[in-house]
C-alpha cells in the first residue's frame, strides 16, 4: 500500500514515522488528489472541506472517505492586524 503525503507537511507521529518506502510525496493537495484518482497511490490524508472543494473543481467523483478513520483537528484563524482580530471576534460573538 502507498500513502500520498504533502511535501514539508506533518501529519503527526503515526503517519510521519511510517517507513518512507510506503509514502509518495506531492507538492500540494491537488496533485495528491489526482494521484489517488489515477491509482498512483492508494490513500491520502485530507481536510474534508479541502478534499470536497478540490474534487468538485477537478470533476473527480470516485474518491471516498473512510468514515471510521475520520478525526477532528483544531484549525486556527490568524491575523496580521490586532484590529482585524478584534473585529472578527465581535462578529463571532454574535453567532
Amino acid at each position: 500500500m502507498k500513502i500520498g503525503v504533502i511535501d514539508n507537511y506533518t501529519y503527526g507521529d503515526d503517519v510521519d514515522s511510517l517507513d518512507p518506502s510506503l509514502k509518495v510525496t506531492y507538492p500540494d493537495q491537488l496533485p495528491l488528489l489526482k494521484a489517488i484518482n489515477d491509482k498512483e497511490v492508494d490513500v491520502g490524508i485530507f481536510d474534508k472541506g479541502v478534499k470536497e472543494y478540490l474534487m468538485k473543481s477537478a470533476g473527480i467523483t470516485n474518491i471516498h472517505s473512510i468514515k471510521p478513520l475520520e478525526f477532528i483537528r483544531p484549525l486556527y484563524v490568524v491575523f496580521n492586524d490586532p484590529s482585524l482580530r478584534d473585529e472578527f471576534n465581535k462578529g463571532l460573538a454574535k453567532v
